[in-house]
């Protein structure tokens, strides 16, 4: 009889678990999916009291697949100053080991990657097939903030 208790008190215990997982999980997209809404209205107060309040960056990552940084260079520019005053790691790799940068000269966006390099982009940092952000900008069409990289 007691083990008869005890292996339900077991189940119970388990299914409980499973249970604060599945909760955990889903308010962790949901808080995510916040931050990235935040991001795509270019809502630096909202943002700012996300992250702040209690939102997780890296759960950004997880479920959107790229860090802040490189969220706002491809969905809203404007916050990306907000982000690098806030100390994002400028270089922190994405889907692809891209950075920041990368995207920003992919884009052809002269403004957006002389502010990641003023915030320490290093412009020789590869992506996962040894492409430098150079070569994304080359490749895009932009010559001129290639060569303005390579310069740096």
């Amino acid at each position: 009889m007691v083990l008869l208790w005890a292996l339900a008190g077991s189940g119970t215990v388990a299914a409980g678990a499973v249970c604060l997982r599945c909760w955990y999980r889903w308010q962790s997209k949901a808080e995510a999916g916040r931050i990235v809404g935040a991001i795509d209205a270019a809502d630096i107060g909202e943002l700012a009291l996300l992250l702040a309040e209690r939102g997780d960056p890296d759960a950004v990552r997880d479920w959107f697949g790229d860090p802040l940084l490189i969220l706002a260079v491809r969905r809203s520019p404007g916050i990306l100053r907000a982000l690098l005053a806030r100390g994002d790691a400028v270089d922190e790799r994405g889907a692809g080991w891209m950075t920041a940068l990368m995207h920003a000269a992919a884009h052809g966006d002269n403004v957006l990657c002389r502010l990641l390099l003023e915030h320490g982009a290093d412009p020789d940092s590869r992506d996962g097939f040894g492409r430098d952000a150079a070569w994304w900008a080359e490749q895009a069409g932009h010559p001129a903030v290639a060569s303005a990289l390579r310069r740096r």
